[in-house]
């Protein structure tokens, strides 16, 4: 097992290197490492393949049990429309869908419900490191993908579940649902200790202030509890992502989610390359025809429905198209929903194998499938231009040393709140179209958009304005605003927002002129508050914040380098 660990190290290692090069995300490399060494392909080979799958079933459940440390139910708040009822929505659509399509494969009824059960979700693996690697994660469009790709796979436990046991209790009904409510019932209680009795345990094992003991609790509790879930008849990877939604409400969240990178990403290679290890080239090519059209009529029909529930629910421009383009691949717990189909006897070995490179053929094209995404939309705004921007309460005078504020949300209200009290012109760059509407009513001027889109810049007065502020976004949209500022010779300083601390340094070196960190400043609000509430004088307060302040980000409390002099 150690020569096939090395073995898997050094060829992930070289393909890594190769899709880099390409502008390729990095699991792709891992994947085609996973093909060179996988027992189908000849030459060099990896020899204990079942203990590789059981370290990739870690990889797999340590990448979504960081997911839930990183995920946050704020994240879906302002999105929970076509997060969680445009989701389900799709699975509701793509479950007959599929069965339709495995009964034009020339499958069993039952064959059929189980591949549809299997292609209802999108790869949420696949979709965060795509997301990540291009720097997209904190878009609109990577929050909309990512949000609903989660709420898709919750739905696909129950499916596969209440599946399992109409086959068991021969199609009743109501001796089926019997373990599903029993689950959710788990759930709920896993959920109530995970919050009375982790935060205690962290706190109690942060005692020691040892990064090591720390390490090995995050890990611990993210698969143990993940575990936990297994035996109660879920997957690993569910019931550690469920394990990382809990920690991400503590206050060790996000110390834990640093602790445990390089770990995750160490397991999630084996994860990708045990996926490439599992494609047939022999049977790709036997059976190209079904798997073509299985793989055309699921992660296309799916991105159709996709595209249009997210049109249906307000976004425009290039959010329906990135949703279709970014989420084509299959889930990974489609291996897990065949490998129950499989034991259980509802599908054959055969189609099995044909199901298993289908959703492999998925993953493989996805990373291409979403850089496709800008070029099409820039060709589709070719073919159809843009009659104008929406916007609303505008000054009928162009506005002149303004402030735009891009990103919308409500930190964007706060900041619009005192703008007006001052009487100071600005823009608010919204986004989200439910926000832009309500915007109308609060009598804010709005532009309806992306910052990063010329022809909204261009509305917003980009050139005259004397302060660009960023309340929402990813890194490249907000490096792509520098470059501009740069290519044009513009005098607007650039304000930024981000709640870490490294990114902080990343958008101070792009060019920022400041980065402020939410989250840190509302803790120092409410300890000032707390406080005097206590009746400590103000002089002392504010020592003893600037003093917490400068423990925490050194580089805070020091003079800016990139500020104009006064």
């Amino acid at each position: 097992m150690i020569t096939d660990i090395i073995l898997i190290l050094l060829v992930g290692l070289v393909s890594g290197i190769i899709a880099r090069s390409l502008g390729q995300p990095l699991f792709l490399g891992y994947i085609f490492a996973g093909v060179i060494v996988g027992p189908h392909t000849g030459g060099v080979t990896v020899s204990d393949i079942p203990q590789i799958e059981q370290l990739a079933d870690i990889g797999v459940a340590l990448l979504l049990f960081s997911l839930g440390l990183e995920f946050s139910v704020k994240d879906l708040l302002p999105i929970k429309g076509v997060a969680v009822w445009g989701s389900l929505l799709q699975v509701a659509l793509t479950f007959p869908a599929g069965w339709l399509l495995g009964l034009a494969a020339g499958w069993s009824n039952t064959a059929a419900l189980w591949f549809g059960a299997a292609i209802v979700s999108s790869s949420t693996a696949v979709i965060l490191k795509t997301l990540t690697d291009r720097g997209h994660l904190r878009a609109l469009s990577g929050r909309v993908m990512l949000c609903m790709s989660i709420v898709q796979d919750l739905t696909v436990i129950p499916i596969m579940i209440l599946l399992g046991n109409l086959m068991k209790s021969g199609m009743n009904l109501g001796s089926a649902l019997m373990p599903v409510a029993s689950t959710a019932g788990f759930l709920v209680l896993m959920k109530l200790v995970g919050t009375h009795i982790t935060p205690r345990w962290l706190r109690f094992i942060a005692r020691w202030n040892s990064r090591e003991l720390f390490m090995l609790s995050i890990i611990g509790l993210g698969l143990g509890l993940g575990y936990i879930t297994h035996i109660a008849g879920l997957s690993l990877a569910f019931g550690a992502f469920i394990t990382g939604l809990v920690l991400n409400e503590s206050e060790y969240g996000h110390k834990a989610l640093c602790e445990m990178i390089p770990i995750r990403d160490l397991f999630s290679l084996l994860f990708f390359v045990s996926v490439g290890m599992l494609l047939d080239p022999a049977l790709l090519w036997h059976h190209f025809g079904v798997i073509l059209l299985l793989v055309v009529g699921a992660c296309g029909g799916r991105g159709i429905l996709l595209a249009g529930i997210t049109a249906l629910f307000g976004y425009r421009r290039i959010i329906p198209i990135a949703v279709f383009f970014g989420m084509l691949p299959i889930s990974e717990i489609a291996f897990v929903v065949i490998r129950t189909g499989l034991a259980d006897g509802a599908i054959t070995q055969e189609i099995y194998s044909i199901i298993l490179n289908t959703v492999i053929l998925s993953m493989l094209f996805g990373p291409f499938a979403a850089s496709l995404a800008a070029p099409f939309y820039g060709q589709l705004r070719k073919l159809l231009p843009e009659h104008g921007v929406t916007t609303i309460n505008l000054p009928e005078e162009p506005l002149q040393d303004h402030a735009i504020i891009a990103g919308g949300g409500m930190l964007a209200r706060y900041v619009a709140a005192v703008m007006v009290e001052s009487k100071t012109p600005f823009v608010i760059i919204e986004p989200l179209y439910q926000a832009f509407a309500e915007g109308k009513s609060s009598g804010l001027p709005m532009i309806y958009g992306e910052p990063s889109q010329a022809s909204v810049l261009a509305t917003a007065g980009l050139s005259r304005a004397r302060l660009v502020l960023f309340t929402d976004g990813d890194i490249h949209a907000m490096k792509e605003l520098l470059s501009i500022r740069r290519a044009e010779n513009l005098t607007f300083r650039a304000l930024a927002t981000t709640n870490h601390i490294d990114e902080r340094a990343t958008l101070l070196e792009a060019g920022f002129d400041a980065v402020v960190l939410p989250d840190l400043e509302g803790g120092l609000e409410m300890a000032y508050q707390s406080l005097m509430a206590m009746d400590l004088q103000a002089a002392v307060i504010d020592a003893h914040i600037d003093r917490v302040r400068r423990n925490a980000v050194p580089s805070l409390t020091e003079p800016d380098s990139n500020l104009p002099a006064a």
